[in-house]
């Protein structure tokens, strides 16, 4: 199948060095749609953003809200970055772990992240999760050496909202 040559573009791409300006040359095929074959050499994920930055952005998420995050990214990585890009990178990261967990390379991923934490080697390990039972399992499995699993500060805080609205009578039901 012949790749069509769509142009060059000038662009840019955020990166945890700060925005990097290049040019860019779109290919585009029926069978594969467009490609771009600077942005696989340097990295760069969907919406222009480097790996480091959608890393940054994910590991700030965890413990703080969107625009909690925001604000430490530009405190601490000086990285001026907006909550509701930090929101749409989080999310993209998301929908592309459950698509590789869908592939069956989800659990290949989990141990390549244990063996870069070097999780063996760590007094305590523990996971942090939404609760949701095929995570643990695949936890269970791919990282056998966690001590325990606890469940992240949101889901915590509606599980004990949603009991404070059943009446005391209908618990245990």
């Amino acid at each position: 199948m012949r790749w069509h040559n769509k142009g060059r573009q000038k662009t840019s791409c955020l990166t945890v060095n700060g925005r990097m300006e290049f040019i860019r040359t779109v290919f585009w095929n029926k069978g594969h749609g467009a490609v771009v074959p600077m942005y696989r050499l340097l990295g760069i994920e969907s919406n222009n953003h480097s790996h480091g930055v959608c890393e940054i952005c994910c590991r700030e998420s965890l413990n703080t809200a969107f625009v909690g995050a925001s604000d430490n990214i530009k405190r601490l990585a000086q990285l001026d970055i907006s909550s509701s890009t930090v929101r749409q990178i989080v999310e993209q990261e998301g929908r592309n772990l459950v698509d590789a967990q869908r592939k069956g390379q989800a659990g290949r991923a989990m141990r390549r992240i244990g063996r870069q934490l070097v999780l063996s080697e760590a007094r305590r390990k523990y996971s942090v999760t939404d609760g949701a039972v095929r995570i643990l399992n695949q936890l269970n499995v791919q990282l056998p050496m966690l001590d325990d699993n606890v469940l992240d500060f949101y889901h915590l805080r509606l599980s004990v909202y949603v009991l404070l609205l059943i009446p005391d009578s209908q618990i245990g039901q």
